[in-house]
């Protein structure tokens, strides 16, 4: 048997590799996750935050994109924003809680984080972004 794994091994080097980044990177996705500051909600949470707690959700997609379905009463303030460092406009939101919008959430994620890091008290965002949402057919508005 365990010649069997060798002889595998040995032909098979470039799999045995793959497979290993593979595992690796899942590892640390998962390690990310349960350690990360971010808190991931789902649409329900978002729903009762939004109704219950006068929460703000932001969408950071782009205008286009926003204007094609977003959550109702959403903010659009596109990632590219963050990046150029001119979150002025949310810093009125800094005390109320903040839920974070993009397509899948993988971008929302990232900017949760810097959130926290400036000073944000509670940051949260929408798992599995409007994706999810869409996949539940909660509402949207469209702009035209």
């Amino acid at each position: 048997m365990q010649e069997d794994i060798i002889q595998f091994a040995s032909k098979h080097s470039i799999l045995i590799l793959v497979w290993l980044l593979l595992f690796v990177f899942v590892i640390i996705n998962f390690i990310k996750i349960v350690f990360s500051q971010v808190n991931r909600i789902t649409h329900d949470e978002v729903i009762r935050l939004i109704n219950k707690k006068n929460s703000v959700v932001i969408d950071i997609r782009s205008n286009d994109e926003y204007c094609k379905g977003h959550i109702i009463g959403a903010l659009n303030f596109p990632a590219e924003d963050f990046k150029k460092n001119n979150f002025s406009m949310l810093k009125k939101y800094k005390l109320r809680h903040v839920i974070l919008v993009c397509v899948n959430d993988h971008h929302s994620q990232k900017l949760a984080a810097f959130l926290n890091t400036s000073g944000f008290t509670k940051v949260s965002v929408l798992k599995g972004g409007l994706n999810s949402w869409n996949n539940q057919h909660l509402p949207l508005v469209r702009n035209k």
